[in-house]
């Protein structure tokens, strides 16, 4: 069964391209949990392989995913073997998730939904009104000369990591995949294509999310060395007083992980202004943390004067 990633690069905020990217994901038994979960983790190799070839090849800043589509889709282009080329197509977005889209080509908007809504799989999906159009860099993992023994072998050592190893060293695996994933499906843009299975790389995970010029931009990171989840705000309005604001969270116990992170996700749009430039809708994430006994240090905080 393939699966279609549609992802948004920026190689400046006002210049940024659609890449579409088909990658197949073997079929399992329903009832083999592990061969299942095998075969995900395998495509997302696959996946993240051509990415890298992707960001390689171009001076992208920034990447974004903005949906996944796991049906057959309507559109020639879109079905054949190999890609390597520039397509017209139409998404939405579904009510069934913020990465479960729906695309397809055709001539105009109309057939595009007439075509969604005379299918009853899709259509339960609920899809959102309007659709977008966009011209995608399309590409399949039949483009590129995968390694495909050595992302089996890799797939298979991050399931056995994630259940296998020493408790420690599965943890440190699950929140890396945790960050990664929950902020990816999430909208977040990342500056790279990080391997999850590199657990000895203490390096620091970073995700980007701005929506809209009156708010700010927001950057979340993730320091395996001091165990800490950290949040900056960094404002867009020209006349804002507030330069940067930043808070760290000690995440060294996993359950203030989980929750420091569900929080990060849940309050992202509660960062507003008024009318003098300072940010609030943080007020309300320190407080819900706070009474869980998760204690925030603030680590940077400038104003104009």
């Amino acid at each position: 069964m393939d699966e279609y990633f549609l992802y948004e690069f920026t190689k400046t905020e006002w210049h940024k391209n659609e890449l579409l990217l088909r990658v197949a994901k073997e079929d399992s038994d329903p009832k083999d949990d592990d061969a299942g979960e095998l075969a995900v983790i395998q495509m997302n190799r696959k996946r993240d392989a051509m990415l890298r070839r992707v960001w390689k090849e171009n001076n992208y800043k920034r990447f974004r995913l903005l949906g996944c589509f796991m049906n057959i889709p309507w559109g020639k282009e879109l079905l054949e073997a190999h890609g390597g080329r520039v397509i017209n197509l139409w998404f939405t977005r579904t009510a069934s998730g913020p990465t479960r889209i729906v695309l397809s080509q055709a001539e105009t908007e109309k057939e595009f939904y007439d075509w969604l809504e005379a299918d009853g799989v899709l259509y339960a999906l609920g899809p959102i009104y309007p659709a977008e159009r966009v011209q995608a860099l399309f590409h399949t993992e039949n483009d590129f000369l995968l390694e495909e023994e050595q992302i089996q072998e890799r797939a298979t050592k991050e399931l056995e990591g994630l259940y296998n190893d020493s408790e420690e060293a599965c943890m440190r695996l699950y929140r890396k995949k945790r960050f990664l994933q929950d902020f990816l499906e999430d909208g977040w843009s990342f500056d790279q294509v990080y391997e999850i299975l590199d657990t000895e790389n203490q390096e620091e995970l970073k995700a980007w999310y701005h929506n809209r010029e009156d708010q700010p931009e927001i950057t979340v990171r993730y320091e395996p060395i001091y165990q800490s989840l950290s949040i900056s705000m960094k404002p867009y309005l020209p006349m804002s007083k507030q330069i940067n604001f930043e808070l760290r969270f000690d995440c060294s116990q996993d359950r203030h992980f989980f929750r420091i992170l569900e929080s990060f996700l849940y309050y992202r749009d509660c960062f507003e202004y008024d009318m003098n430039g300072r940010m609030y809708g943080y007020e309300k994430m320190l407080q819900v943390l706070s009474e869980q006994g998760i204690e925030a240090e603030v680590k940077r905080l400038k104003l104009n004067k």
